[in-house]
């Protein structure tokens, strides 16, 4: 069944297909700033990312709460999904997907 959130059903599945392992290797990548510069693993997970927290248009500013937050990580999947956006996002842009 797809989910709405997701930017690409594509994405959701490929993500749903990785097991929990691989899902965390992605995070603790990401919070080493050594994100992996696959195609295969970064869609999905800025897809995740996006399902998790809006993509980028369709989130509610709060101006003071992001500059309150801004380098808060604390392993949350809220956050987390802030850090696998901002590690991914500039280099699927680069892609032409």
């Amino acid at each position: 069944m797809s989910d709405q959130r997701w930017v690409r059903e594509q994405s959701r599945v490929t993500w749903e297909a990785m097991s929990r392992r691989e899902h965390a290797a992605v995070v603790r990548a990401v919070r080493k700033g050594e994100p992996a510069r696959d195609p295969a693993t970064a869609l999905p997970a800025l897809h995740w990312a996006w399902a998790v927290i809006g993509p980028p248009g369709a989130r509610r500013r709060h101006p003071w709460r992001d500059a309150f937050l801004a380098d808060i990580y604390d392993g949350t999947p809220r956050n987390d999904a802030r850090r696998v956006e901002a590690a991914y996002l500039p280099f699927t842009e680069s892609l032409d997907t």
